[in-house]
């Protein structure tokens, strides 16, 4: 079986993302080693909660987007599909 941090880390090797770019999780709470793959390939991670407990939608999103935004990871935690 493959682990989870690998397919993450294949995933970003063949996305071949340029240095400097973003990553924004949602919610801003997270694995600590999810993050830590992707700063591993210069992809600098970006919490993003939601404004309430429940709710995250996509113009709360928007106002988080940069320039340097490539990817969106979306991540079910505490029960709660953001």
């Amino acid at each position: 079986a493959i682990a989870a941090r690998t397919i993450v880390d294949l995933a970003l090797v063949a996305l071949a993302l340029p240095k400097g770019s973003e990553a924004l999780f949602v919610p801003g709470i997270t694995i600590p080693a999810l993050t830590e793959i992707f700063e591993a390939h210069g992809v600098r991670p970006v919490g993003v909660d939601p404004p309430s407990t429940t709710d995250m939608m996509p113009l709360d999103i928007e106002s988080h987007i940069t320039e340097n935004t490539r990817v969106l990871v979306v991540t079910h935690l505490f029960g709660c599909a953001w």
